[in-house]
């Protein structure tokens, strides 16, 4: 294939690659009830436009992420529960899965970790398990989270695995295995979720990792201390962690520089998301805080950031305090151009949706607290909120929410333990509750916690992979007919030539129709988790430009299914 060649030609894009929807992908061989449903879970549902069939029992999968809670010793380290990622690790075009093993809680109060899986991709909804031969061996700790990005720039995906004090990287070898990469990402801290970007433009992955809680067996404590049922206690207890920023020196090694780029803020931080959120050309990145204010670090364009949560109105809720913030997601949920905020909260709270507003041209800008004029509010408060996810699941153009749910208390008094996912459809920049008795996955309670989304059967929409603490994980296939009334779908795939080869924090704009519609190749993303890092969009989308970018970015076309596209950065 012939490639156009620019001077400081950063990437090439290999874009939207047509799908025939028909095809099928050839497989390889072949006191209360705490989970029953309160009333108030299911109120007001409209008619789904959603297809959804469980796949999880006939994929081969047996993955169930184990927190410890067995023991009894109701810790704060059971409540976090575990993630999953993405992760085509054999390039063979197919989504593949890691999920996290957790750990174990011995009565000596000893904290060990347990083994993670990791499933190939055969096609056909079947999934084989391949973690021996692949040598991901999570054992040492006690594992929350995945991220997935090409540390290296080799085109293999390498990985991250998060956990209560520790961090592995786990580089891959290109046959199939990874080797523990010991390159400075370290800590002693609870690490939880995490974003790779390149925050400082150099071409090279950088990695963000949100640090929770200064917890452990010493200040351990169990509520009510006095009562017959012991719990869990709530974070308020504990102090929060700042979290830590591993710049990549592009020679297979991190420095720890958080402060040094300005990330020095204490919080209790669960959920993570970078990108382009203000179009000015570099990555910022948002956290979600359990309890504390949520930080929204804003880059200067050299890597250092200033912390603007505060200032841009995206640091608390509704009440104007602090929720217990978990998930979150990057969207532009309104179509207008502008990326907005949205963060998945605790039992009591809404869900918050955080609107990007213009201020004319001046360049500034401020976010509008929207959960209300969205509709979210409408929801009710009955949840606590974790996987995160803003997608196009219907092919009608707007990008759906999906909310993995789960209570963290033993005995919760006003809900139950398990709780039913949320899903949630676009209706022009509202939200509103589908018919979920039609979508058995969603009618059902799970201990839910991580959330994932790829297009696992590769045909041309996004289906969903489920993390839930002691349960196996839920494998959703889409099965919505994106060819009815035009709504099919493309592939856009980022490849860089030789730096960030999955083009992580890049935002990109289309037009679809004559409507502006703003993509971001997200780093991090939902909760403790890692999807895939393609986008999906409409057939009749065209490319447009990257947002920031003041040089034209050029589209080529080169035969029937591929395009290259090449952009020019400013650095």
């Amino acid at each position: 294939m012939t490639v156009i060649q620019k001077t400081h030609a950063h990437f090439i894009y290999l874009a939207m690659i047509a799908l025939l929807l028909s095809c099928q992908a050839m497989g390889c061989r072949k006191t209360k009830n705490r989970n029953e449903i309160p009333e108030n879970l299911n109120k007001q549902p409209i008619a789904s436009s959603f297809q959804f069939e469980d796949r999880t029992s006939s994929s081969g999968v047996n993955a169930v992420y184990r927190n410890g809670g067995d023991s009894g010793l109701r810790t704060m380290l059971e409540t976090l529960g575990g993630g999953l990622g993405v992760i085509d690790f054999d390039r063979d075009e197919m989504p593949d899965l890691f999920i996290n093993g957790g750990g174990i809680l011995s009565e000596k109060k000893e904290i060990t970790g347990r083994s993670s899986f990791l499933y190939r991709n055969c096609s056909n909804w079947r999934f084989e398990s391949c973690i021996e031969f692949a040598t991901l061996e999570t054992e040492d700790l006690y594992n929350h989270g995945a991220e997935v990005g090409d540390i290296d720039n080799d085109g293999f995906q390498d990985l991250i695995v998060t956990g209560y004090r520790g961090i592995m990287v786990f580089r891959n070898q290109g046959d199939g295995s990874f080797q523990r990469w010991h390159c400075g990402v370290d800590t002693d801290a609870w690490a939880t979720s995490a974003a790779f970007s390149d925050f400082n433009g150099d071409g090279f992955l950088d990695l963000f990792v949100c640090n929770y809680l200064q917890w452990s067996f010493e200040n351990h404590r169990t509520c009510p201390e006095n009562g017959s049922q012991r719990d869990v206690c709530t974070p308020r207890y504990f102090e929060g962690e700042k979290d830590s920023l591993f710049m990549n020196q592009g020679d297979g090694t991190f420095l720890e520089e958080s402060k040094l780029r300005g990330i020095d803020k204490n919080g209790k931080g669960l959920g993570v998301v970078a990108g382009d959120i203000d179009a000015d050309g570099d990555v910022d990145i948002y956290v979600a805080n359990d309890v504390t204010n949520n930080h929204f670090y804003v880059n200067d364009g050299k890597g250092h950031f200033i912390e603007s949560g505060a200032t841009s109105g995206v640091d608390t809720g509704t009440r104007t305090m602090p929720n217990g913030s978990m998930g979150t997601d990057l969207v532009d949920f309104d179509n207008d151009g502008l990326i907005d905020i949205g963060v998945a909260n605790y039992e009591g709270e809404d869900f918050a949706l955080y609107r990007q507003v213009r201020i004319g041209n001046s360049g500034r800008y401020f976010f509008d607290l929207a959960s209300k004029r969205a509709k979210l509010t409408a929801v009710g408060q009955s949840y606590v909120g974790w996987g995160t996810l803003f997608e196009d699941f219907d092919g009608d153009g707007l990008p759906d929410l999906i909310v993995n749910n789960g209570h963290i208390s033993y005995y919760p008094t006003k809900t139950t333990m398990a709780q039913p996912p949320l899903i949630l459809k676009n209706n022009q920049g509202t939200f509103e509750r589908t018919n979920e008795d039609l979508l058995e996955y969603f009618a059902n309670p799970h201990h839910g916690r991580g959330l994932a989304t790829a297009d696992f059967d590769r045909d041309g929409d996004l289906d969903l992979a489920f993390a839930n603490c002691n349960q196996n994980i839920g494998l959703l296939e889409n099965t919505v007919d994106d060819g009815e009334k035009g709504r099919a779908k493309q592939r856009l795939i980022i490849v860089g030539t030789s730096i960030n080869r999955d083009g992580l924090g890049m935002s990109i704009n289309l037009i679809d129709r004559g409507k502006p519609l703003t993509s971001i190749i997200r780093g991090g993303g939902s909760y403790l988790s890692a999807s895939q890092k393609e986008l999906l969009v409409a057939k009749t989308a065209k490319f447009d430009r990257f947002s920031g970018k003041k040089h034209p970015v050029e589209v080529q076309e080169f035969g029937f299914l591929t395009k290259i596209v090449e952009n020019h950065s400013t650095r």
